[in-house]
């Protein structure tokens, strides 16, 4: 009986040896934005299949891109994981991010034009300004019209003043807005214990 007891403690002390080696290890605990409570509210809900907070972490994390690479590289990894267990808002941002931050067109198209079949009228918007200032005016029209549709109500006002004219310089500009919003972090409530 008393081999069980030291085997049980054994193993007890070698999992709290690896969470604690994974808490030092971790991004945000480095900088110092996250306690240990909110810590282990992240290793939770990471570990969870909860594609939904997976994107909120992420966007917290993407949000210090501009301090730290670690960071950025830890939100974009958690971003593209919840993308592919199928959470549309994190395909879109994700297809934001590689299309317009990281000039990765070849793997930013396709999220952002799967988000926008699955509904996702943010992606619709920037697929439409993307292939009209590529001069593909007609597909980019028709997904300026469908964003219009899915309720973007920019959208819905740009399709109906472009009228047939195409202003390059005005959809260049607001590909460039569009280009800036789409790496920007949203402003998201994160209510986690230790933030």
């Amino acid at each position: 009986m008393k081999k069980f007891y030291i085997t049980v403690c054994i193993i007890v002390i070698l999992i709290l040896a690896t969470i604690f080696g994974i808490y030092m290890s971790n991004p945000l605990v480095k900088k110092g934005k996250m306690g240990p409570v909110g810590f282990l509210t992240i290793c939770t809900k990471t570990l969870s299949k909860d594609s939904s907070s997976l994107h909120v972490i992420g966007e917290y994390a993407y949000k210090f891109r501009d301090s730290d690479k670690a960071l950025e590289a830890y939100g974009e990894y958690l971003i593209a994981k919840a993308a592919n267990q199928g959470n549309i808002e994190a395909m879109s941002r994700l297809g934001g991010i590689k299309t317009f931050y990281k000039n990765d067109e070849k793997s930013g198209i396709p999220l952002l034009t799967k988000a926008g079949e699955l509904g996702n009228s943010k992606s619709n918007y920037l697929l439409g300004l993307y292939y009209i200032s590529k001069e593909e005016d007609e597909k980019g029209l028709e997904l300026l019209k469908k964003a219009g549709e899915q309720g973007d109500k920019e959208s819905e006002k740009l399709y109906k003043r472009m009228n047939g004219a195409i202003d390059y310089d005005k959809i260049n500009k607001l590909l460039e807005e569009a280009k800036k919003d789409a790496v920007k972090t949203i402003d998201v409530d994160v209510e986690f214990a230790g933030f």
